[in-house]
C-alpha cells in the first residue's frame, strides 16, 4: 500500500498539468453539487489511499474556458471521471496531498456548519439503530429525503448545490424539532 507523507509548506494548486492536459480544481467548493460530494464521500469511506485517483478526478476536471485568472471546468460526469482517474495516477503526490487537505478542510467546515443534519441525539459510546442505518446507507439517506422517496427525482437533486441541500435539510430538521416540541406541549395541557 502506498503512503502519502505530509509535505510542509506546500501550496495548493488550483490548476495542474497531468501529461499534456490542464485540469482545474472545482473553482468554488461552496458550489459543489450533492452528487459530486456524495461520490467523494463514498470513495473516502472505501479508503482514501485506495480511491485517491477517483477522488482527485472528481475535484479536478478539464478546463473548458479561461478568462484571466478565472476558469471553468467540465461538468461532473461519473463515467468520464473514471476514465480520468487513470490519468491521475501520474499526478505528483504533493499535488494530491494539497488538494485532499484543501477538500478535507472544506468538509470539516461543512459538517460543523450543518451539524444539525449530521448529529443525532446519541448517548456516548452507543450506536442507535438510526446511526447504524445512517452508517450503512451514508449519503443515500440524504438523497432519499431530498427526493421525497421518489427515485425519478434522484438525478435532479444530485445536480443541486451541496450547501443548498444542507440548508434545506437543516431547516427541515429544525422545523420538525419545533413542531414535535410544540406538539408535546399541547399534549401536556
Amino acid at each position: 500500500m502506498q503512503s502519502y507523507r505530509l509535505v510542509k509548506k506546500s501550496k495548493f494548486k488550483q490548476v495542474i498539468k497531468v501529461g499534456n492536459d490542464q485540469y482545474g480544481f472545482i473553482p468554488d467548493l461552496e458550489r459543489i453539487t450533492l452528487g459530486e460530494y456524495a461520490d467523494i464521500e463514498h470513495y473516502i469511506k472505501g479508503g482514501i489511499e485506495k480511491n485517491m485517483p477517483n477522488i482527485v478526478a472528481i475535484l479536478y476536471r478539464p478546463i473548458t474556458q479561461t478568462e484571466g485568472k478565472y476558469y471553468s471546468i467540465e461538468a461532473y460526469d461519473s463515467s468520464t471521471m473514471r476514465l480520468r482517474a487513470r490519468k491521475f495516477l501520474e499526478m505528483k503526490a504533493q499535488e494530491v496531498q494539497q488538494a485532499l487537505v484543501f477538500f478535507l478542510d472544506f468538509r470539516k467546515r461543512a459538517i460543523k456548519n450543518f451539524a444539525v443534519v449530521f448529529n443525532g441525539q446519541v448517548k456516548e459510546g452507543e450506536a442507535t439503530v438510526d446511526e447504524q442505518f445512517a452508517k450503512k446507507w451514508g449519503w443515500f439517506g440524504v438523497m432519499y429525503r431530498l427526493t421525497n422517496g421518489e427515485i425519478v427525482n434522484l438525478d435532479r437533486i444530485t445536480k443541486l448545490s451541496l450547501y443548498e441541500c444542507l440548508t434545506w435539510l437543516s431547516y427541515e430538521t429544525d422545523l420538525n424539532t419545533t413542531q414535535n416540541t410544540n406538539y408535546g406541549k399541547r399534549q401536556d395541557v
